[in-house]
Order: C-alpha cells, then sequence, then structure tokens
C-alpha cells in the first residue's frame, strides 16, 4: 500500500535525489527530511555537548543528524506553513456534527 507524501521543498538548482528535502506525509503529518549525514565527529561532540543535559548522546544508535544549508529557510517556513493549513483543517472539521 503506498503512503501519500506530498514535497514540501527541495533545495533550488540541486540534482535530482541529491538535495536536502521535506516530505510531508498526508495521513500522519509527519514529516520526512532528507539531507547530508553529518558525520563530522566534532560536529556531533559539539551537539551532544549541547544537548547532553536534556536528551543525551546525539545522535543516538537509531536516529542521524542532517545538515541543512541556509538556502532552505524557505523551505522550513513551508513546512511550518503546512503544519499550520493542515491545523486549520482539522480544527474545522472537529467542528463538524
Amino acid at each position: 500500500m503506498s503512503v501519500p507524501f506530498r514535497l514540501i521543498g527541495h533545495l533550488p538548482g540541486s540534482q535530482d535525489g541529491q538535495s536536502p528535502t521535506a516530505w510531508l506525509e498526508e495521513g500522519t503529518g509527519r514529516l520526512m527530511l532528507q539531507g547530508p549525514t553529518v558525520l563530522d565527529r566534532a560536529v556531533l561532540e559539539g551537539l551532544a555537548a549541547v544537548c547532553a543535559a536534556d536528551h543525551g548522546a546525539v545522535p543516538p544508535a537509531h536516529e542521524t543528524v542532517i545538515a541543512w544549508p541556509p538556502e532552505m529557510l524557505p523551505v522550513l517556513k513551508e513546512i511550518v506553513n503546512a503544519y499550520e493549513r493542515r491545523a486549520a483543517a482539522d480544527g474545522d472539521r472537529s467542528g463538524e456534527a
């Protein structure tokens, strides 16, 4: 069974499949993100130091850290807009009898 995804955006000018990309899973509202995996030990250690007091090491074995360039900020804004539209639509439906 196919899960419907909606492309939110990707890095303009990048090659197909080779860019930071965001999708919204329509049925659940989950966000799917693609980007270069951060493997730089110094970066990962820096992130771990920042969040150690809150929720432990970065990344846990079942997660990965990705890097998005600043050019992806418009896509992040569209992600927020998509979630706000979804919440508004859900609110509209919750008032139906």
